[in-house]
Formats: C-alpha cells, structure tokens, sequence
C-alpha cells in the first residue's frame, strides 16, 4: 500500500498473481495459485472465496488478470476468463465456438458500455449480455490479441505481437505496426499517463502511442522485457522481466 509516496506493508502473502481495488465496500480482491479471497481494509483480515482447483491451468501461470463487474467477479489464470458469482458461489469460463483452438485470457477490461473485452491468442471478443463478437486478424494488425485499453472518450486499443489496432468510436480500426514483422515484440500492457498512451513490449522496453504513431522513448532507463505500467501521480511506474 502506498501513502504519501511511502511504501508499507499491508499483506504478507505467497503467491498473489493479481488485485483489484472495490473502493466501494473497502476491499481489495486478490487472485492466488489456487484460491480466490478478498482484503478487508477496514477489518484488516483476508475473506477466501473459492479454494483449490479455481482455474483450468498449465504449467507456470504467467498470464492472470482479475477484474470486477456489478457483483460478479472475472479472472483468469492461463486459462479462460472466468466469471464467478459470490451469492451463488458458482462459477463459469467464458467461451464461445470462436474459441476453437486457444482461449487463454491475455487481458480483460469493462467497457464504457458494460460490454466485456476479452484479449486472446485467437483474436479479441466483446462478451455484450449473452451475444460475443470477435475480432481477428480480418480487421485487426494480426490475429494474436495480448492486452486491451480503452480511452475516456471510447476509443480502444488493442495490442499484439506486432503491432497496435485502434478501434474509434466511429468503428474506423487503424492498424500500427511495431516493426518489419519479423520481430515479435508483443505488446504486454498499456495505459493512459498525463494524457498520452504508453505501452509496453516483451522485448523492446516501452513506447509512446501518437496521432503520428508509434515513438520510443528518450529515457536514460535501458529496459528490454518491460511489462506491468502503473501511473501514479505525476510518475509513470513499469516493472521489468
């Protein structure tokens, strides 16, 4: 937890792969390797949710995302986005016949609209109430979808190995690619910091999005596996590999 720009200890916990803040009940949800809970803030005790086998998982889980939508909660874990409804204590991945050869969630938001994005290896999904739309490398820079955002004033950008899409509110899609192609940069986080768009690449640090497109930055900082982005005030924050 962060105060008045000091650092404290606020849970000691092994294995957390993501949080999310609910300002609302004054709590913060925490996604473990094998149990879904929530932080107390104002009790200052942890509330387990769901234990054990939580997730379809393989290997070393190096892609998670957790997020928040009314009262149902989504997540993931190498594996599907996964909604799951504390009043029913039950749960359900996220899946349609698109998803015919990988489905593993990169990356999830809530749109302005309540629609959810959903970023996979296999193109981008719009979950909007029981309806999913897709979108692939037909309209996209390439078919791989690694992280999403989505600007106040509606505009969503979609990251990928090689490059950004820009979806306009209009639906106009622009693409920008990163490089050649050859190069696999994939783009793995993006955020709005002070007005402007940054991300970050698996192998070439962070760049700068623009009206006239994709600039490195001019940082002392020599950073290759950039990927987390965090603002904070007037600092912009990125954890490296």
């Amino acid at each position: 937890l962060v105060e008045n720009n000091q650092f404290k200890p606020l849970l000691k916990q092994n294995n957390i792969l993501n949080i999310t803040i609910d300002d609302t009940q004054d709590r913060c949800y925490l996604l473990l390797e094998s149990e879904l809970a929530y932080y107390d803030l104002k009790k200052g005790e942890m509330v387990s949710l769901l234990k054990g086998d939580i997730g379809n998982t393989y290997g070393h889980i190096h892609q998670s995302n957790l997020l928040l939508k009314g009262q149902k909660i989504y997540y993931s874990m190498n594996s599907p986005l996964i909604q799951y409804n504390p009043q029913t204590n039950t749960s359900r991945a996220i899946t349609s016949d698109y998803y015919n050869l990988d489905h593993t969630c990169m990356d999830a938001i809530v749109d302005n609209e309540g629609s959810i994005w959903v970023a996979t290896l296999r193109g981008a999904f719009r979950v909007k109430n029981s309806s999913i739309y897709n979108y692939n490398d037909e309209s996209l820079v390439e078919n791989e979808v690694s992280s999403i955002l989505q600007d106040s004033d509606g505009t969503l950008y979609l990251g990928a190995n090689i490059g950004l899409s820009v979806i306009h509110p209009n639906g106009k899609i622009r693409k920008y690619p990163l490089s050649s192609g050859l190069e696999r940069m994939r783009v793995m986080d993006i955020i709005k910091h002070q007005g402007e768009i940054y991300f970050t690449t698996y192998t070439r640090g962070v760049r700068k999005f623009t009206n006239k497109g994709i600039l490195e930055l001019d940082s002392q900082v020599q950073m290759e596996g950039a990927s987390d982005l965090c603002s904070f005030m007037d600092t912009l924050y990125c954890s490296d590999y």
